[in-house]
């Protein structure tokens, strides 16, 4: 691995090598190699740690122990990160494709200055359905998610994962992000798919808490004023009920 790399690929995971095999062979044939790979292992006992530790030297960094929970996990990866950007694709997540890293390195090239990039993702079910999700403009991230999280590279930073929102604290580390940038160009919409992202995550399991969460983040970190967030509150609230009882006017209303 380079001493500074461009990128810093963090994965995280716990019990999930099946997933996580997935994740290695998608990471490990980028064209692009200008980057290093982390595992932030929570202390499997699925014999994650004996696969990590016969992988060929210099080809991952990794740990295994116990953590406080995905988020502790993720900043534990940013601590150990060298590289100039940080994507994160946890166990079971995917690049879209081989060029993407090369792909994403020429816009950085293009735009030097950039604070975030972010693109379009295919979320897949664990039957390996997928569904193209069109990011949406940033400027809009005070309303909801705009691109999936592992469709973004975040320019190095002190920034960390807030662990007092277990469920949703990249959507706030996103926020932040986004407010740090100040120049409306050193935010970078990328004209391609990313990410393979997979579905079933604790934001999908426990959303109705989740959308707690973002109500919260709308007040404490990106200042909006509580009657409009409540409003936003009630807005994603239905619009959850939607996509459990009626999934095809949800699907519809996102268009």
């Amino acid at each position: 691995m380079r001493p500074n790399p461009l990128f810093s690929v963090i994965t995280v995971c716990y019990n999930d090598l099946a997933n996580l095999k997935r994740t290695a062979a998608s990471v490990l044939e980028q064209s692009c190699k200008d980057f290093e790979w982390l595992v932030v292992d929570g202390g499997s006992r699925d014999g994650t740690p004996d696969w990590l530790a016969q992988l060929p030297p210099g080809q991952c960094v990794w740990s295994s122990e116990r953590d406080a929970g995905i988020f502790d996990a993720m900043n534990k990866g940013c601590d150990q990160a060298r590289g100039q950007y940080l994507v994160f694709m946890n166990s079971g997540d995917l690049f879209f494709n081989p060029r993407v890293l090369e792909l994403v390195s020429e816009a950085i090239r293009s735009q030097p200055g950039a604070q975030l990039l972010y693109g379009d993702s295919v979320d897949e079910t664990a039957d390996g359905h997928g569904t193209l999700r069109h990011a949406r403009h940033h400027d809009g991230y005070q309303l909801g998610m705009f691109a999936q999280h592992q469709a973004m590279f975040f320019r190095a930073s002190p920034l960390r994962y807030r662990t007092d929102r277990p469920i949703t604290a990249d959507y706030a580390y996103i926020g932040e992000h986004i407010q740090a940038a100040q120049d409306p160009v050193r935010i970078v919409k990328l004209d391609f798919a990313v990410c393979r992202f997979l579905l079933g995550g604790l934001n999908e399991k426990a959303r109705f808490a989740a959308l707690r969460e973002d109500y919260r983040t709308r007040i404490d970190v990106f200042g909006m004023n509580r009657p409009k967030a409540a409003v936003l509150y009630a807005a994603h609230y239905a619009h959850t009920w939607l996509k459990r009882h009626s999934p095809g006017i949800a699907t519809a209303l996102r268009r």
